[in-house]
């Protein structure tokens, strides 16, 4: 193998890892089913309708279990969200509580080539690596009370 040869495959090489790296898989919520936890049929709601609490529901409600996030990149709240209403949707919940996220957020400041007249100033992009807890609830709908 002549010394070009060897230089166009580990150029190849180089190029196959960074396009692999640049690639990101979309973040999956897990669920953790509650201890006694076993799915019964329950009328599958859209995940859009899946409301998001700050404290638990008044009256009575079963918890299926914990949906976590692990979340590394951009700041996307609504992206979040959508995830684990999708995940809640998919085990027969009807609500989310909100229990708690941990990590950190950080600035990284880049160029901003997108909108003149400031092109090229600098502006500030938040990153997180956070994990998000929620709890997966079933609410009775007024019907079933």
């Amino acid at each position: 193998m002549s010394t070009s040869e060897i230089g166009r495959l580990l150029s190849v090489g180089a190029l196959a890892f960074l396009c692999s790296t640049c690639t990101t898989a979309s973040p999956q919520a897990r669920f953790e089913a509650s201890p006694g936890f076993t799915a019964s049929p329950a009328a599958k709601v859209p995940s859009s309708s899946v409301p998001v609490l700050k404290a638990p529901p008044q009256g009575t409600y079963e918890t299926l279990g914990s949906i976590t996030l692990e979340w590394k990149g951009k700041r996307d709240d609504e992206a979040v969200l959508r995830i684990v209403r999708d995940k809640a949707a998919e085990i027969g919940a009807n609500a989310l509580l909100y229990v708690d996220s941990m990590g950190y957020d950080s600035s990284k400041f880049e160029p901003n080539w997108d909108n003149p007249p400031d092109a090229g100033a600098v502006s500030a992009t938040r990153y997180v690596r956070r994990t998000y807890t929620f709890r997966a609830l079933r609410v009775p709908t007024p019907a079933q009370s």
